[in-house]
C-alpha cells in the first residue's frame, strides 16, 4: 500500500524479477566458464539482464587486455576471500634497553639531534 501517494519507482514494481544472493553467485560461476564467443553473445543480447551484460563486458575486457584482476575479484565474490595471515615474529629477538635520564640530559640529547 502506497501511503505517501508518491509515484512508485519502476524498479520496485519489478521486485519479483530481482536476483537472490545465490543467483548472483551462480551467475558469476556459470559466466566464468563461458567462452569468449558466449560472453560476446551475452553482452550483445538485449534480453540479457544488465548484471549479465556487465559481467560479460568485464570479462571480455579482462581477456582483451590480459588483466585478470576482474577474474580475481569475481572469484573472490563467489568463493570468498581466503584468510590472510602475517607472521610478525622477528628472526632475531630484539633487545630494548631503557636508561633513566634527568630532564637536563634529555634536553641536551634532543638539542644534539636537532643540530645534526
Amino acid at each position: 500500500m502506497n501511503l505517501t501517494k508518491k509515484e512508485r519507482k519502476p524498479a520496485l514494481c519489478k521486485k519479483s524479477m530481482r536476483y537472490t544472493h545465490d543467483e548472483l553467485r551462480e551467475t558469476i560461476e556459470v559466466m566464468l566458464a563461458y567462452t569468449a564467443e558466449e560472453l560476446l553473445a551475452t553482452y550483445n543480447d538485449n534480453l540479457a539482464s544488465i548484471y549479465e551484460r556487465i559481467i560479460a563486458a568485464s570479462l571480455l575486457l579482462a581477456l582483451k587486455e590480459k588483466k585478470f584482476y576482474t577474474v580475481e575479484t569475481l572469484l573472490t565474490r563467489v568463493c570468498g576471500k581466503p584468510k590472510e595471515t602475517i607472521d610478525i615474529t622477528p628472526a632475531k629477538p630484539a633487545r630494548v634497553k631503557f636508561t633513566a635520564v634527568n630532564a637536563a640530559d634529555a634536553a641536551n640529547a634532543y638539542a644534539e639531534l636537532v643540530r645534526r
